[in-house]
């Protein structure tokens, strides 16, 4: 019986140990994700929320009483608008979570949005967006 316990536990660390050693590549792709979700919401391209974001996400009050990821999209291509455009979406972080990763991206414009001398000047407003990913039948999607 021993035997057979501490063999569960060896492969259960073993796979623990696998699993901890996918993240750093997962993270890498659900950082891809999240910079595409990004450039599309600053350019104005159309998506299908039940593309990007899991069912919570979907449904979460602040984010349906918001009006759905067509009124961030609208909302976010007017702001890059303001800006000059999107120049870049840098990725700041991406680190493994027990269940997918936490990825931190920047969104740059073409001018400064902190710039004094730009009359649609959003100097209190971080361009930093941190989202909770979670891969769901093989597809990085956003979960918070």
């Amino acid at each position: 019986m021993r035997k057979l316990l501490f063999a569960m536990v060896a492969m259960s660390c073993v796979i623990t140990l696998s699993q901890a050693k996918d993240k750093p590549a997962g993270c890498k792709e659900a950082s891809a994700r999240a910079a595409q979700f990004l450039r599309n919401a600053h350019t104005g391209k159309a998506m299908t929320a039940k593309d990007w974001l899991t069912d919570e996400a979907r449904q979460a009050p602040m984010f349906a009483g918001f009006g759905g990821i067509e009124s961030l999209v609208r909302q976010s291509t007017s702001r890059s608008g303001k800006f000059g455009g999107l120049k870049a979406v840098h990725i700041l972080e991406a680190r493994p979570l027990r269940q997918g990763c936490e990825v931190r991206a920047e969104v740059k414009f073409a001018k400064d949005h902190k710039d004094p001398a730009n009359p649609a000047i959003a100097a209190s407003e971080e361009m930093i967006w941190t989202f909770q990913m979670m891969e769901l039948n093989g597809t990085w999607r956003i979960a918070g």
